[in-house]
């Protein structure tokens, strides 16, 4: 994080992102497919087309990678849960203490 400001480098993930990278973080890599069909099973409605955006916004941030081999299509976490806790912390110190 280059100046602290999580929101400006797309740290700042909402809970349905959150979710998705919790998933990433478990597997390791996964398809889009993979991981909604994952979410789904533990009681999250979430369609293939929102899960596969949130994945290729994560990808043009730097928050994972793709990986496309023939037919399949992957991603491969880049940030860890501490880089993305980091930045929350962060931004509610800027929040609540003005710092």
């Amino acid at each position: 994080m280059q100046n602290g400001n999580g929101k400006k480098n797309g740290l700042l993930l909402t809970d349905f992102e959150l979710e998705v990278m919790n998933n990433l973080w478990s597997r390791g890599k996964a398809s889009a497919s993979r991981i909604q069909m994952d979410m789904i099973r533990s009681g999250l409605m979430y369609a293939y087309p929102s899960v596969y955006s949130v994945l290729r916004k994560f990808t043009r941030t730097g928050i994972c990678k793709f990986h496309q081999s023939g037919y399949i299509s992957t991603f491969s976490p880049q940030k860890t849960r501490d880089q993305i806790a980091e930045a929350w912390i962060k931004h509610l110190e800027q929040k609540i203490f003005g710092a």
